[in-house]
């Protein structure tokens, strides 16, 4: 059993898409908190100088927690015997092969190698 994959393990979703977006979704939400809801829960603060994030920091965190999910992904392929093929795949034809099966035509993340099974 393999998963071909052309950038890092977990897709779109987790690493340009839904993870990225709901952590910087939640600093943003903290960050309106803290600016306008703080006094509502027995915080003080001055209303003349606003929270801000440090954003390259904020970013540096946001990528390793991205970067622990990726590993999390190979860990699990490891230990459940799954080939991760750094790559693209294309089906060649659409019609069954004598076994039951169809044609793939693997491609290299660089693009050098090129394997059909």
């Amino acid at each position: 059993v393999g998963v071909i994959e052309l950038s890092k393990l977990g897709g779109t979703c987790v690493n340009v898409g839904c993870v990225p977006k709901k952590v910087t979704y939640l600093a943003a939400d903290i960050a309106e908190t803290l600016n306008h809801n703080a006094h509502q829960y027995g915080f003080t603060a001055s209303s003349k100088e606003k929270n801000k994030i440090d954003y390259p920091a904020f970013k540096k965190k946001r990528d390793a927690m991205i970067t622990r999910l990726n590993g999390i992904y190979a860990r699990g392929f490891e230990t459940a015997g799954v080939t991760h093929i750094e790559g693209d795949a294309t089906f060649v034809n659409n019609s069954e092969d004598d076994n039951g099966g169809h044609t793939l035509q693997i491609t290299s993340k660089d693009g050098s190698k090129v394997e059909t099974i």
